[in-house]
Protein backbone atom coordinates (compact mmCIF):
# COMPACT_ATOMS: atom_id res chain seq x y z
CA UNK A 1 0.00 0.00 0.00
CA UNK A 2 2.48 2.33 0.77
CA UNK A 3 4.82 3.89 -1.33
CA UNK A 4 8.44 4.14 -0.86
CA UNK A 5 8.86 6.50 -3.71
CA UNK A 6 10.41 9.95 -2.91
CA UNK A 7 9.41 12.87 -4.82
CA UNK A 8 12.18 15.15 -5.43
CA UNK A 9 11.99 19.34 -6.51
CA UNK A 10 15.16 19.56 -7.82
CA UNK A 11 15.31 23.40 -9.85
CA UNK A 12 17.79 23.51 -12.30
CA UNK A 13 18.79 27.21 -12.88
CA UNK A 14 20.97 28.19 -16.40
CA UNK A 15 22.72 31.41 -15.45
CA UNK A 16 24.43 32.86 -18.50
CA UNK A 17 26.82 35.38 -17.78
CA UNK A 18 28.85 37.63 -20.54
CA UNK A 19 31.18 40.64 -21.16
CA UNK A 20 29.77 43.52 -23.05
CA UNK A 21 32.81 45.76 -24.75
CA UNK A 22 31.65 48.98 -25.80
CA UNK A 23 33.93 51.16 -27.88
CA UNK A 24 33.60 54.95 -29.83
CA UNK A 25 35.47 56.42 -32.59
CA UNK A 26 35.36 59.59 -35.12
CA UNK A 27 36.54 59.30 -38.62
CA UNK A 28 36.66 57.67 -41.76
CA UNK A 29 39.28 54.82 -40.52
CA UNK A 30 38.68 52.40 -37.10
CA UNK A 31 41.43 52.18 -35.31
CA UNK A 32 44.31 50.22 -36.08
CA UNK A 33 43.52 46.87 -34.10
CA UNK A 34 39.90 46.65 -35.53
CA UNK A 35 41.87 47.27 -39.07
CA UNK A 36 43.64 44.00 -37.91
CA UNK A 37 40.65 42.14 -36.78
CA UNK A 38 38.75 42.74 -39.95
CA UNK A 39 42.19 41.84 -41.92
CA UNK A 40 41.84 38.40 -39.82
CA UNK A 41 38.67 37.73 -40.41
CA UNK A 42 38.70 38.74 -44.06
CA UNK A 43 41.99 39.05 -45.66
CA UNK A 44 42.30 42.21 -48.00
CA UNK A 45 39.51 43.67 -45.96
CA UNK A 46 41.51 46.49 -44.45
CA UNK A 47 42.97 47.52 -47.82
CA UNK A 48 39.49 47.58 -48.42
CA UNK A 49 38.51 49.80 -46.11
CA UNK A 50 41.10 51.99 -46.23
CA UNK A 51 40.66 52.38 -50.11
CA UNK A 52 36.93 53.31 -49.39
CA UNK A 53 37.99 55.95 -46.56
CA UNK A 54 40.36 57.41 -49.80
CA UNK A 55 37.57 57.07 -52.27
CA UNK A 56 35.30 59.00 -50.21
CA UNK A 57 37.38 61.56 -49.10
CA UNK A 58 38.42 62.76 -52.49
CA UNK A 59 34.60 62.45 -53.45
CA UNK A 60 34.08 65.03 -50.54
CA UNK A 61 36.92 67.58 -52.02
CA UNK A 62 35.44 67.44 -55.43
CA UNK A 63 31.90 68.33 -53.98
CA UNK A 64 33.54 71.17 -52.14
CA UNK A 65 35.81 72.37 -54.87
CA UNK A 66 32.56 72.22 -57.13
CA UNK A 67 30.47 74.18 -54.26
CA UNK A 68 33.28 76.90 -54.60
CA UNK A 69 33.49 77.16 -58.20
CA UNK A 70 29.96 77.27 -58.50
CA UNK A 71 29.87 80.74 -55.43
CA UNK A 72 32.64 82.19 -57.26
CA UNK A 73 30.94 82.26 -60.57
CA UNK A 74 27.02 83.10 -58.44
CA UNK A 75 29.03 85.82 -57.12
CA UNK A 76 30.61 87.25 -60.42
CA UNK A 77 27.63 86.84 -62.35
CA UNK A 78 25.72 88.69 -59.46
CA UNK A 79 28.63 91.37 -59.64
CA UNK A 80 28.18 91.97 -63.49
CA UNK A 81 24.40 92.16 -62.95
CA UNK A 82 24.18 94.12 -60.51
CA UNK A 83 26.88 96.75 -61.90
CA UNK A 84 25.00 96.09 -65.58
CA UNK A 85 21.75 97.53 -63.92
CA UNK A 86 23.31 100.43 -62.69
CA UNK A 87 24.76 101.21 -65.53
CA UNK A 88 21.25 101.22 -67.02
CA UNK A 89 19.17 103.33 -64.97
CA UNK A 90 21.90 105.42 -64.97
CA UNK A 91 22.12 105.62 -68.84
CA UNK A 92 18.11 105.39 -68.43
CA UNK A 93 18.32 108.52 -66.45
CA UNK A 94 20.86 110.42 -68.82
CA UNK A 95 18.01 109.69 -71.81
CA UNK A 96 15.03 111.18 -69.35
CA UNK A 97 17.26 114.12 -68.84
CA UNK A 98 18.23 114.79 -72.13
CA UNK A 99 14.55 114.63 -73.50
CA UNK A 100 13.46 117.60 -71.13
CA UNK A 101 12.49 115.65 -68.05
CA UNK A 102 15.35 116.98 -65.92
CA UNK A 103 14.07 115.81 -61.89
CA UNK A 104 12.92 112.58 -63.48
CA UNK A 105 16.20 111.78 -65.19
CA UNK A 106 18.28 112.84 -62.00
CA UNK A 107 16.32 110.87 -59.86
CA UNK A 108 16.36 107.79 -61.81
CA UNK A 109 20.13 108.47 -62.20
CA UNK A 110 20.32 109.16 -58.54
CA UNK A 111 18.84 105.56 -57.21
CA UNK A 112 21.12 103.67 -59.86
CA UNK A 113 24.06 105.07 -58.22
CA UNK A 114 22.58 104.71 -54.55
CA UNK A 115 21.95 100.62 -55.74
CA UNK A 116 25.75 100.16 -56.77
CA UNK A 117 26.91 102.08 -53.58
CA UNK A 118 24.75 99.98 -51.19
CA UNK A 119 25.22 96.57 -53.18
CA UNK A 120 29.21 97.62 -52.75
CA UNK A 121 29.01 98.40 -48.72
CA UNK A 122 26.12 95.17 -48.48
CA UNK A 123 28.73 92.98 -50.17
CA UNK A 124 32.03 94.30 -48.34
CA UNK A 125 29.80 94.07 -44.78
CA UNK A 126 28.95 90.24 -45.44
CA UNK A 127 32.84 89.74 -46.40
CA UNK A 128 34.26 91.33 -43.03
CA UNK A 129 31.48 89.19 -41.20
CA UNK A 130 32.45 86.26 -42.34
CA UNK A 131 36.29 86.69 -42.58
CA UNK A 132 35.71 87.50 -38.81
CA UNK A 133 33.53 84.51 -38.08
CA UNK A 134 36.43 82.17 -39.77
CA UNK A 135 38.70 83.96 -37.75
CA UNK A 136 37.15 82.72 -34.90
CA UNK A 137 36.71 79.52 -35.73
CA UNK A 138 40.44 79.18 -36.53
CA UNK A 139 41.18 80.50 -32.96
CA UNK A 140 38.57 77.84 -31.29
CA UNK A 141 40.68 75.06 -33.29
CA UNK A 142 44.03 76.48 -31.76
CA UNK A 143 43.17 75.85 -28.28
Amino acid sequence: MGSNKKQRNDTVVKQNQGVTYAGHFEGPLPPPVHLADYEEICPGAADRIITMAENQAGHRQDIERRVVKSQSINSLAGIICGFLLGLASIGFGAWIVVTGHSLEGLGTMLMGISALVGTFIYGKRANVKEIVEKQKLVNQLKR
